[in-house]
């Protein structure tokens, strides 16, 4: 009876152990998060506050597709948090190399151990695609839907831009395709933690291209077909070179 007592008090202790180790890898992925969320958060901040030191040139390039046009304040503090809202993006912008590290630090005892190439390869990576995606935005997109926008009913009709409305649109438009354009990474990662079937993304075109149609009608507001097509086949094409990186790897 008494070795039986034993034998049971040594077959539950493995159990607390366990769940006391559990619960501390719990609190030490918290942790980390924390960290890096606080190493994402300052990285913000000091990129906007350098952006802020640059404040006149930002707001001259996010006002320039409106060639001269004033933008209206409906409030005392459009004006600055107009400028705020502009500071903010471009250190938001110029923080994505930053994001990118510590999300992809925070998933390596998901992704394995990588080398630091390979890292460093991902970070850069994701920076040129995200100022690819706002340079196509800024000067392709943007101007297109601003031509459409401003001279649908200008015969009946003077339009009092606000600046408020003016800047969601520069940032629906350049941040929905910068991160649009980090699909061949996303996909690339997801294939390094859980490999795709052979030919699984060449059989999945179909659900691409209305994908893309959806996310080009919601991106851009207007309802020209050409103006959508604009946003629509750039996304099919980042997903090809994300099939190809794939196909490659």
């Amino acid at each position: 009876m008494i070795r039986q007592k034993k034998q049971l008090k040594q077959t539950t202790k493995p159990s607390h152990s366990s769940t006391d180790h559990a619960e501390q890898t719990f609190m030490e992925h918290i942790r980390e998060l924390r960290s890096r969320l606080f190493w994402v958060a300052t990285s913000l901040l000091l990129a906007s506050s350098l952006a802020f030191v640059f404040k006149d040139i930002l707001v001259g390039f996010v006002l320039a597709p409106l060639h001269g046009e004033k933008l209206v304040y409906l409030t005392i503090g459009g004006g600055f948090s107009f400028i705020f809202t502009v500071c903010l993006y471009f250190g938001a912008v110029m923080s994505i190399p930053v994001i990118i590290y510590h999300l992809y630090r925070f998933l390596q005892p998901v992704l394995g151990e990588s080398s630091r190439r390979l890292i460093v390869t991902l970070v850069l990576s994701s920076a040129v695609m995200a100022i690819a995606g706002d340079a196509f935005g800024y000067f392709v997109a943007i101007q297109d839907s601003l031509n459409f926008l401003m001279s649908f009913a200008e015969c009946a009709n003077t339009s009092s831009v606000t600046a408020e409305s003016y800047i969601n649109f520069i940032i629906a438009y350049t941040a929905g395709l910068a991160i649009v354009f980090q699909l061949p990474l996303l996909l690339f990662l997801f294939d390094h933690i859980r490999p795709f079937p052979p030919g699984a993304l060449l059989t999945s075109q179909r659900f691409v291209i209305t994908g893309a149609i959806i996310a080009a009608a919601l991106i851009t507001p207007t309802p020209d077909v050409i103006n959508q097509m604009i946003i629509a086949i750039p996304i099919i094409a980042i997903y090809e070179v994300g099939a190809l990186l794939v196909f490659l790897r």
